[in-house]
């Protein structure tokens, strides 16, 4: 599907869609209900998911804040694939190969964006309502976050063929030659303390 000049697949929108509702359905929840959120709410959480941390219910709106300011920013990225950083592009030769790995980016950001606007989106109800957050919300976040690294960035990454032969060379040399400690020593010859 093209919006512009940019090619999306649906399975891209589909995930935008999702996290914009998510991050909308959070918002709203929170405007409707703010009358009845507590002047003091949680504003920080240790790695049980326990309240360590309390401050005003503003805090809740720097959360939400936050997290639309990071969906726009990778709304607008999404569509100038030029600014992307993705290592390796300029030595992928085939169009086919750098159309792949531009769109496995397009998708890494997608996923990322949804998964940034269901972790905010659930860490501004559970300050909303004063409760504590889940003990798997650590573990599981920097799963999914490791996770779509490894389904969508290292297939996106050239093989190691592609990079310089110097690059490689060296490489190849620093792991078979011993490793040895160079000790300074002063001008003449004697080892520094």
């Amino acid at each position: 599907m093209r919006i512009g000049n940019t090619y999306f697949k649906v399975y891209d929108l589909v995930l935008g869609v999702l996290s914009l509702l998510v991050l909308a359905g959070a918002s709203i929840w929170i405007l409707v209900h703010w009358g009845a959120i507590p002047d003091a709410v949680p504003t920080h959480y240790d790695f049980s998911g326990n309240i360590d941390g309390t401050g005003g219910k503003s805090n809740i709106l720097i959360m939400v804040g936050l997290a639309w300011f990071i969906w726009l920013t990778f709304t607008v990225l999404d569509f100038f694939p030029g600014a992307w950083n993705v290592h390796g592009l300029s030595e992928i030769s085939s169009t086919a190969g750098k159309a792949k790995a531009i769109t496995l980016t397009r998708t890494f950001l997608q996923v990322i964006k949804l998964l940034i606007a269901i972790l905010f989106s659930y860490l501004a109800i559970c300050m909303a309502q004063g409760r504590t957050a889940s003990p798997l919300l650590l573990p599981l976040s920097i799963f999914l976050l490791m996770g779509a690294t490894v389904v969508h960035v290292l297939p996106a990454a050239p093989p190691l063929k592609h990079l310089p032969a110097h690059g490689r060379d060296r490489r190849a040399r620093a792991a078979s030659e011993p490793f040895e400690m160079s000790i300074r020593k002063s001008p003449k010859n004697e080892p520094l303390p």
